[in-house]
């Protein structure tokens, strides 16, 4: 009877320890898909910004986007694969719908929002990658949201000085 009572509270203790370590990989594997996704839209947002801008600082940024995120993308799928993870290949919802309203923008309306869109969208992945770091149970997780990081940061900074130069430039009614 001890031997019974013992294998019951030992699988109840298993199926603790199995649900918490699935939460702990789902949280994960949540950062990594929205992580994934935040990629696909800053390639996306880059390669418009590359081609539609009537700023050549802001189609430099927007191909230096594309470069740095294609990178990171690539980092990010191999990680999901090495957790056994499918690769989501279209943009989350959201992300979907900032890019559909950002591809019907042209001219001057376009840099105003890819500006608008290259800060916001960089802040949020600071916070995005920030919070893995600090609170991520997969150690392998947590080392790709480290290394992205700095470039993260970078990017912002950089968005931040093409937002304060677009908005600059607008109310001149000059593009370049």
């Amino acid at each position: 009877m001890k031997y019974s009572t013992i294998i019951s509270i030992s699988a109840a203790l298993l199926s603790v320890v199995s649900t918490t370590t699935a939460m702990a990989a789902s949280k994960d594997a949540t950062w990594i898909k929205s992580a994934i996704s935040a990629n696909m839209l800053e390639i996306k947002a880059g390669s418009l910004a590359a081609h539609r801008s009537t700023e050549k600082a802001l189609q430099k940024f927007g191909t230096q986007m594309v470069q740095d995120h294609t990178t990171a993308l690539a980092g990010l799928k191999a990680l999901a694969k090495d957790k056994g993870m499918t690769v989501p290949s279209s943009l989350a919802p959201q992300d979907q719908a900032m890019y559909s309203s950002l591809s019907r923008k042209h001219g001057k309306k376009f840099d105003a929002a890819y500006t608008t869109f290259a800060v916001n969208s960089h802040v949020a992945a600071n916070a995005l990658y920030s919070k893995e770091i600090a609170s991520g149970r997969d150690s392998d997780a947590r080392a790709v949201a480290a290394k992205q990081l700095p470039t993260v940061q970078n990017h912002l900074t950089m968005a931040d000085k093409m937002t304060g130069m677009s908005m600059k430039n607008l109310s001149k009614g000059t593009g370049k």
